[in-house]
């Protein structure tokens, strides 16, 4: 298994309840094509959180992956829904750049997943 976290900052004056609200809309939007493209690229699971630190907003996601992540035939930008999505969410983090962060000391999660999924 792969674990990995990306962390982005949304611009200046973006609140934490608009991102909530949005990343709502993307999750009733993309639900079954993202669920496609999970399976696609080989994500056995993901979490976001929302989190307010010293005056800025940030979008923290975590990754499963069952093995590594696989490289995609398509963009997501060729997927209508989540083209649709990206319109609403990219302007919350115009001219952020996003921190990847492998897990560090993974071992209970990775023992605990394997044993809860086989």
């Amino acid at each position: 298994m792969t674990q990995e976290l990306e962390i982005y900052r949304a611009k200046d004056g973006v609140t934490a309840q608009e991102l909530r609200e949005v990343l709502k809309y993307g999750e009733n939007l993309i639900g079954p094509d993202y669920l496609n493209r999970m399976k696609e690229i080989g994500l056995s699971g993901d979490v976001s959180f929302v989190a307010e630190l010293e005056g800025g907003v940030y979008l923290i996601s975590y990754y499963l992956f069952a093995v590594e992540r696989k490289a995609s035939a398509t963009s997501t930008k060729d997927i209508p829904s989540v083209k649709e999505y990206m319109k609403r969410i990219e302007p919350l983090f115009e001219g952020s750049k996003p921190i990847r962060l492998p897990m560090a000391n993974s071992f209970w999660a990775t023992a605990s997943i394997k044993e809860q999924i086989g």
